[in-house]
């Protein structure tokens, strides 16, 4: 909200002013003026003036017609700022002026907070030091427990090394005796070993008379098998030799058609076989005599599913013979009673196949 600033305009003698405009340059930015921006206000006759002045800080500068501009100071308008003349603005200290006595102050409450830090500073380095020596004397004693402890555990060290001693002079008169005991075990022993030796030496003498004996035999052995092997092949010459003969005059014989032979054209004919009466059909281009009886017929009154020779299932139309990978599936007379059986898609589904 903004101050209102009224009153007349007078000179030295107190008279009114007049022919003057009171202009009002803001001299920073607040929170509804600009800097730099200017106000002017223009007294009547009467030197009267009444001015709505928005908080903030404005240089106040007096214009007359004829005369270069009068700055008449500064003036500073807060929120809490009362209605009042110019003069009365003009007259009331301002932040500069009162700014050097703050600035003093603050600059004694800075110089005294210093040299409460330092003393702080000295009391804490005090402190420190005082630390450090407790911590001296705590290692320094700690020091001394462990010699003391390091002391008493050579001692006991010492104490069981001599035991030690003892006890190894002892096991060292034992194994004295045990050595010269073993060492008589030992003559005994060997002389055992030796009688042992003797009597495996005649053993393998025996054992190397056989052997000599075994390899002569071994040896007319495989003479015997190389003259059956050799007679063996000349058997096999004769019967190679045989069957030529035999072989040759048969060469061009063809072996004769079975009674029923089944290759299909597309009308379920066979294509050949021996029969009393023929008939000639037609395969593409060609002209074929066929037996007459020998027709084999096909009938299926529903689809079917097969497996062909690609190992793919496929589905068979009414009466389409089925030609699964072993060939043609011959089919007896039946009835299906499986609802999806056709639907290999639904062959998942259990109680369809019921």
């Amino acid at each position: 909200m903004a101050v209102q600033i009224s009153g007349v305009l007078k000179d030295g003698a107190g008279k009114p002013i007049q022919n003057c405009t009171i202009q009002l340059k803001a001299k920073r930015n607040s929170t509804t003026v600009v800097v730099n921006t200017v106000a002017s206000e223009n007294p009547d006759e009467a030197g009267r003036y009444s001015m709505d002045v928005e908080y903030g800080q404005y240089s106040v500068a007096l214009l007359v017609e004829g005369f270069p501009p009068s700055h008449a100071g500064t003036i500073t308008v807060y929120e809490d700022s009362k209605p009042g003349t110019l003069n009365d603005f003009l007259g009331a200290a301002t932040e500069d002026d009162v700014c050097p006595e703050a600035l003093y102050r603050f600059e004694k409450m800075v110089e005294e907070a210093a040299r409460n830090a330092e003393a702080a500073s000295q009391s804490a380095a005090a402190a420190k030091k005082s630390e450090t020596a407790a911590a001296s004397s705590r290692n320094a004693a700690k020091t001394s427990e462990t010699n003391a402890g390091n002391s008493a555990k050579a001692a006991a060290s010492s104490k069981t090394a001599a035991q030690n001693a003892a006890t190894a002079a002892e096991r060292s008169e034992t194994n004295a005796r045990a050595s010269e005991e073993a060492s008589a075990d030992s003559e005994e022993a060997s002389r055992r070993n030796a009688e042992s030796a003797a009597e495996n030496a005649g053993v393998a003498t025996t054992k190397a008379r056989e052997a000599a004996a075994d390899a002569t035999k071994a040896g007319q052995k495989k003479d015997e098998a190389l003259s059956a092997a050799t007679r063996a092949e000349k058997a096999a010459d004769r019967a190679e030799a045989a069957a030529e003969v035999t072989a040759e005059p048969c060469a061009n014989i063809v072996p004769p058609l079975p009674d029923v032979w089944i290759p299909f054209n597309d009308s379920l004919d066979m294509i050949t076989g021996f029969s009393p009466s023929y008939k000639k059909i037609v395969i593409g281009d060609d002209e074929i005599t066929m037996p007459g009886d020998k027709i084999v017929k096909f009938k299926r009154a529903s689809t079917a599913t097969y497996i062909n020779k690609s190992g793919q299932l496929k589905l068979a139309e009414v009466d389409e013979p089925r030609f699964e990978r072993d060939g043609l599936l011959i089919e007896g007379q039946r009835t299906n009673y499986l609802r999806n059986s056709n639907k290999p898609d639904s062959w998942t589904v259990h109680s369809a196949l019921n």
